[in-house]
């Protein structure tokens, strides 16, 4: 696996990844807005990739996870800080070794910025991303 710059060419994977969580989310919570929500989620991350604050996860030239987030002055105390929503990042396959790769590269970069705070929005039932196992 690769990390690379999230850019334009990975919009469509990246909301399309998003999309999918959104549709397993809404298997648990059936009350959330039964909509599609891909163009909404390509023009987030389109919005993002302007901001250069993104990485991408590449493997056999497939996009298999992203990470990115809207910088934020004096977030959650007197730092800036990024703020994940649940569109900014997404994973497939082995979600929890994606994202810590992701994370491992962002971070370095968002800190560089100073971007000291980081909060990432992640779906209730996201079981796989949420544990240490």
């Amino acid at each position: 696996m690769t990390i690379e710059k999230l850019g334009k060419q990975h919009i469509e994977d990246a909301a399309k990844i998003v999309t999918r969580n959104y549709r397993q989310e809404l298997g648990f919570v059936p009350s959330l807005p039964n909509r599609d929500y891909y163009g909404y989620f390509c023009n987030s991350i389109n919005m993002m990739t302007d901001r250069q604050f993104g990485v991408a996860a590449i493997q056999d030239r497939k996009l298999v996870g992203f990470l990115s987030g809207a910088p934020i002055n004096a977030y959650k105390g007197l730092n800036r800080g990024i703020l994940c929503d649940i569109y900014a990042h997404g994973a497939t396959g082995d979600k929890k070794d994606v994202y810590q790769s992701l994370y491992e590269h962002i971070s370095e970069i968002w800190v560089r910025n100073g971007c000291l705070t980081h909060a990432i929005s992640i779906f209730a039932h996201e079981k796989e991303t949420m544990t240490n196992n």
